[in-house]
């Protein structure tokens, strides 16, 4: 087993470690993506142990359903957060998350790297290429 596999689950999604460098949150099908299951997962990522500043790639399955209550904060506002977060790639199945993702950093730009996908491959593609490059 590799050491530095580490998971949390949460009511809304599963935060995989998979390397120093790379974080897998993957929301639960039918997950309600809101303020209270964003800050959640944020939270259980903070809580995994590396201080490495890393990649997350978050993965919104077809089914997804968007809270507009994500809007009202900016979730990577918190230093800690900004700090430990090199990139973000994002995996939206569902062309209507992938509005809200857009939607949600309109409303909250970050300096944070950050992309939207509609496949998981090609989000690992984008971060194994950011994470060699820079």
């Amino acid at each position: 087993m590799n050491p530095m596999l580490q998971y949390v689950e949460t009511g809304s999604a599963v935060i995989l470690r998979v390397s120093p460098e790379l974080i897998i949150c993957r929301y639960k099908p039918g997950a309600k993506v809101d303020r209270a299951s964003a800050q959640g997962n944020l939270q259980a990522r903070m809580s995994l142990p590396g201080g490495v500043p890393h990649a997350v790639v978050t993965i919104f399955p077809e089914g997804s359903e968007f809270g507009t209550s994500l809007l009202d904060m900016n979730h990577y506002e918190p230093c800690e957060v900004a700090e430990r977060t090199r990139l973000v790639a994002f995996v939206a199945e569902d062309p209507a998350m992938d509005a809200m993702i857009k939607l949600y950093f309109a409303h909250h730009p970050t300096n944070v790297a950050k992309r939207v996908f509609a496949s998981e491959a090609e989000a690992m593609d984008w971060v194994q290429g950011e994470l060699k490059c820079c």
